[in-house]
């Protein structure tokens, strides 16, 4: 047995009590340290956890980041990050104040009973480093021997406007009423200008389009969430939304059929069973718990989609469908229940979960539809119907943008319509010139006669246009009917030559039935008689196929989803291009005027 000597040990007495010096890894510090009293997530910090948390924090000790903005969704524990890096900072930091900033007082002073001081007690490094004094150590402000700590409300001026910070956590930003007014943020960074090596962490949901917070995303890194997937191998972000015309980024996808109820209401218990993650190469994940959970050990946050952010600047951003815990059925339903109300008129739902889930910033021209138009597996093909009653087509002017590098165009869309009622789309698309407009009727063999073109833009363009080569001209008219005498009332007025709107001496046709005619539409009235041909029969209704084929391109399908009618009837415009929309109404309108559609069309 060995000799141990008293000198030997003494020494290794000694070599016991010097504490080892700490890991760099602010993580791997927190994990020795932190504990979490009342957490959901355990009693002690484990970033395995929440490894979606881990990047964010170390940027507070690398050493370069200055400023880190993180954009998370509810339930992801991002106030645990600001947490941890506040007792770091209380532990670890030399000198300097520390400020953990929250909208309002109230909110602070909450935060600080529940989360925050039980936090800082049951950790002993901490304790140690406080005054015995009681009266250093407040609700919302603590006086170390070597910084002081302040928890506090940004509602007033006088809170982010006093003396130099080192350290500030900024917390909730996306509530703009509550206290993160326009400007606040600025002022919160105007603090910290007496240091050098200063640092500020933004942890919040998103907030709207435009404001401080989408500001200094923008001006971060902007790195999102991704994960290896299992089918390619590769790396893919992880979005909850599915973009039909957007395959390539994945998202949420399940399949309704059967599953429908009354009032937008769903079956959810055999909805659940058809709900997966549809990776962006087709691998689809279904809601496995322990596999959602081996995919967030595998994330990181990718390369910055921002090349030109400073290397001191960095965001984060991450969606709620990343999280293994949260169910994909429950995702569905909240954005259901957000969808619905903004049927009803109630859009602060939807704004919640674009912004809490989706950490998405919200536009108000954000605004999906409940329902969608459908595609027939068939293909466009000139030859059409088979004994159709006529070819109609409408035509949509537009002076293009100079900002957008657009020049003037036209958008045409030809229809087939059997005496049924039952149509067919033919054509669509933009077309630059007015010859090209006339070749591509010309080539799918149009009567000019049997179709319009709107005058609402560019109007002594189509006018001429129109008295050019026979096409009528229609203007828009907010008046919901129109008077035709004994014939009763109509969603477009009575007819007259377009020459006379234009003050010509005469007729411009040989032929009476070839002169163009000019007539005013209800705006209102023809996207009813549109959306009454494209809502699918229910029960025992027996109605004409509205038929759209599956080759129809995405611009066409973006803008037909440019409108959306409310529950209380009223029309909402959530798209700023419409073109395709809006011809599809005038050729709707064509079809009553040929007696195609009637009566049942305006019970709508």
């Amino acid at each position: 047995m060995p000799v141990v000597t008293e000198t030997k040990w003494l020494n290794e007495t000694l070599l016991d009590g010097i504490p080892a010096r700490p890991p760099k890894s602010v993580v791997e510090r927190a994990e020795i340290f932190m504990r979490l009293p009342g957490s959901a997530m355990s009693t002690r910090f484990d970033c395995s956890r929440t490894p979606w948390l881990r990047e964010p924090i170390e940027c507070s000790g690398d050493g370069v980041t200055r400023k880190c903005t993180l954009i998370k969704p509810i339930q992801a524990g991002g106030s645990v990050a600001g947490e941890v890096i506040l007792c770091d900072r209380l532990i670890y930091q030399s000198s300097g104040d520390v400020q953990y900033n929250w909208p309002n007082n109230n909110k602070a002073k909450d935060r600080w009973t529940k989360r925050v001081e039980p936090i800082l007690l049951a950790i002993r490094e901490i304790r140690t480093r406080a005054a015995l004094d009681k009266n250093k150590w407040m609700k919302g402000l603590i006086a170390f021997p070597h910084l002081n700590l302040t928890m506090q409300g940004v509602f007033t001026n006088s809170a982010v406007a006093s003396d130099a910070i080192r350290c500030q956590i900024n917390e909730e930003l996306h509530d703009n009423a509550g206290g993160w007014f326009p400007g606040r943020l600025q002022q919160a960074y105007g603090r910290l200008t007496a240091y050098w090596d200063s640092y500020v962490m933004n942890i919040s949901n998103a907030s709207h389009i435009g404001d401080d917070l989408e500001a200094a995303f923008l001006s971060g890194t902007q790195q999102h969430w991704e994960v290896r997937c299992p089918g390619c191998q590769q790396y893919h972000e992880l979005h909850s939304r599915w973009d039909k015309h957007r395959p390539d980024l994945g998202g949420l996808r399940y399949d309704s059929t059967g599953c429908k109820l009354p009032d937008y209401a769903y079956d959810y218990n055999r909805l659940k069973g058809t709900i997966r993650f549809v990776m962006p190469c087709g691998y689809e994940l279904r809601d496995d718990r322990r596999e959602r959970e081996q995919l967030a050990s595998t994330g990181r946050y990718g390369q910055p989609k921002n090349q030109g952010a400073m290397s001191t600047e960095r965001s984060y951003s991450l969606e709620a469908v990343a999280l293994p815990y949260i169910p994909f059925v429950e995702l569905v339903q909240e954005r259901h229940r957000a969808l619905k109300a903004l049927r009803y008129g109630d859009a602060s739902k939807f704004c919640a979960y674009v912004r809490e889930r989706e950490c998405r910033f919200y536009d108000t021209n954000d605004r999906p539809l409940m329902d969608t138009i459908l595609l027939s597996p068939t293909k466009k093909n000139r030859d059409g119907l088979q004994g159709r009653h006529g070819r109609y087509f409408a035509i949509d002017r537009q002076r293009g943008s100079v900002a957008r590098g657009e020049v003037p165009y036209w958008y045409l869309v030809i229809r087939d319509a059997a005496d049924s009622g039952a149509s067919m789309l033919i054509y669509e698309g933009r077309l630059e010139s007015d010859e090209d407009v006339i070749k591509c009727l010309q080539e799918h063999e149009c009567i000019m006669r049997h179709g319009v073109a709107d005058s609402g833009d560019d109007t002594a363009h189509v006018y001429q246009f129109c008295l050019r080569y026979g096409i009528n001209a229609i203007k828009g008219s907010s008046q919901a009917t129109f008077s035709h005498g004994v014939e009763g009332k109509k969603i477009f007025s009575q007819e007259r030559p377009l020459w006379r709107m234009r003050n010509l001496p005469g007729p411009t046709r040989d032929d009476p039935l070839d002169e163009p005619q000019f007539w005013f539409y209800s705006r209102l009235g023809t996207m009813d008689r549109l959306r009454w041909l494209q809502t699918p029969a229910a029960g025992g209704e027996v109605k004409p196929k509205w038929e759209v084929p599956s080759d129809v391109s995405e611009e066409y399908q973006r803008h037909m989803e440019a409108w959306d009618r409310e529950q209380d009837g009223k029309w909402v415009q959530v798209r700023k291009r419409d073109e395709a929309f809006k011809c599809e109404t005038y050729i709707a309108m064509l079809m009553e005027m040929a007696e195609i559609i009637g009566a049942e069309a305006t019970d709508l």
